[in-house]
């Protein structure tokens, strides 16, 4: 019994510690962002997490139009958490280069790869500011420069020309799977890039020929389905006529 009311004396300490300080937190960014504009109709609690899981798919064009009428700098709230969006690239280009120290790297969905490594532990990816992460980073800069990222421009510009090709060969009228689409262009690059091997993944190939039988079968009888459901359409009206 005493066991009992002891373990949930230290829940309770340990939550309402949690939630002092959270709230802290919370109201300190509320505070230093209540001159911001705030999009109108934001519940209450859940602030403006509605509007945007309303249309998942089409939320960048949401936050468009809030750039459009509350300007490049504006505040939402997911719950009651504050989240300043800043559009206008001269303000948020020095914001980036100013570092960890004023914006810190968010390391939270990178987490998941440390489960590759055993023992588990922290990579460049997962990690910020670490003795790790700065030699893992001094090591990559020099791949990263402008002389050697040059060496990539005409496989680059070769691997677009061939998707822009076989987009236009397709037609206006074909219906084309854009994630897809930058998914294969992204792996083109990345094989030549960092493998020296063009994956071919932006080619377009014919289906298997068991494939097109299929499509082959399925269009006709899409076409004789149409047609006794025109030909049952005229016999109808003309039994009806007479």
């Amino acid at each position: 019994m005493l066991l009992g009311a002891a373990v949930l004396l230290a829940l309770a300490v340990v939550c309402g510690t949690w939630l002092y300080n959270d709230g802290i937190l919370v109201l300190r960014r509320l505070h230093a962002t209540k001159d911001m504009p705030d999009p109108a109709g934001g519940h209450w609690l859940l602030g403006h997490l509605l509007l945007l899981l309303a249309k998942p798919m089409t939320s960048f064009k949401t936050f468009h139009e809030w750039a459009e009428t509350y300007g490049p700098v504006y505040r939402v709230r997911f719950l009651c958490r504050p989240v300043v969006v800043v559009t206008d690239p001269d303000l948020y280009q020095p914001l980036l280069r100013s570092g960890p120290a004023k914006l810190p790297k968010y390391t939270a969905p990178y987490k998941m790869f440390e489960v590759f490594v055993k023992p588990p532990r922290s990579n460049m990816l997962s990690s910020a500011e670490t003795p790790v992460w700065r030699a893992a980073r001094r090591a990559a800069v020099a791949a990263l420069t402008m002389t050697n990222l040059r060496l990539c421009f005409p496989h680059i510009t070769a691997v677009t020309q061939r998707l822009i090709d076989s987009l236009a060969a397709a037609g206006p009228q074909a219906v084309q799977d854009m994630d897809l689409v930058a998914q294969q262009i992204t792996v083109d690059v990345i094989g030549m890039a960092a493998f020296d091997r063009d994956l071919e993944a932006t080619v377009r190939r014919p289906p298997p020929p068991q494939q097109q039988q299929q499509q082959h079968s399925t269009a006709g009888a899409s076409n004789s389905s149409e047609a006794m459901s025109s030909s049952s359409s005229g016999g109808s009206g003309r039994g009806i006529a007479g």
